[in-house]
């Protein structure tokens, strides 16, 4: 994993460590904060998700979780409260998990179980809640379609399906999708994916509900 910075005159790039499918955050203070998986790309090859943060010029590496399946994508939040939020999935579709720091300890909760999909997404609103969205490949429930999930006096919420759509869905039945919240008092999740004979598809919650809006068809999203 490597990560770049742009400096008035040129970018510079430094190489962080070994690994795949990595991520990035910047917090209020300006440190940077990343995660990635860690795998030899073999198919019984466990794997190790990474969390990073720059210190002095330097960079400190500390492991978070290990799963038996090599890591898929990452994903990874600051919030206002300085804390570290990060979902991660693994190949084939064998689960999407949340970390986070609470103390010393990182703390682990399951968001969906094996063979859902891939391609997990978090953001944190203004009272550090945690927005999860995910591509949920079983059939029940809330099956074949984007999953919507966040915490509720530090109970995560039933999983709550945008529609089962004409979703793009890439290499062992997954589809990407990206999730952002709002700022302010009353936060509301925006969610984009892409479908499946071009376009992208944009999905918010607000007082009537889930609602969405197709943005041009020449629009993609990066796989």
């Amino acid at each position: 994993s490597a990560f770049a910075e742009f400096s008035p005159y040129r970018w510079t790039i430094e190489e962080v460590a070994s690994g795949v499918n990595p991520s990035a955050a910047i917090d209020e203070s300006g440190t940077i904060h990343i995660c990635y998986g860690q795998d030899y790309h073999a198919t019984t090859t466990s794997t190790s998700i990474y969390y990073v943060r720059k210190e002095e010029n330097s960079w400190h590496i500390t492991g978070v979780a290990s799963k038996p399946n090599p890591c898929a994508e990452t994903s990874i939040f600051i919030g206002t409260d300085g804390n570290v939020q990060i979902a991660f999935a693994t190949k084939w579709g064998q689960g999407v998990w949340y970390v986070t720091k609470e103390g010393d300890k990182w703390i682990e909760s399951q968001m969906q179980g094996p063979w859902t999909g891939n391609y997990e997404s978090v953001a944190v609103d203004d009272y550090n809640i945690p927005h999860v969205c995910y591509w949920n490949n079983v059939l029940e429930p809330k099956g074949l379609q984007i999953n919507y999930r966040f915490k509720n006096d530090g109970v995560w919420r039933p999983a709550e399906g945008l529609g089962i759509i004409d979703i793009k869905m890439y290499g062992m039945y997954t589809a990407a999708a990206t999730i952002a919240v709002t700022h302010g008092p009353s936060p509301s999740p925006h969610i984009m994916t892409e479908q499946k004979f071009g376009g992208v598809r944009h999905y918010y919650k607000g007082a009537m509900g889930w609602q969405f809006e197709k943005l041009d068809k020449n629009f993609s999203m990066l796989e």
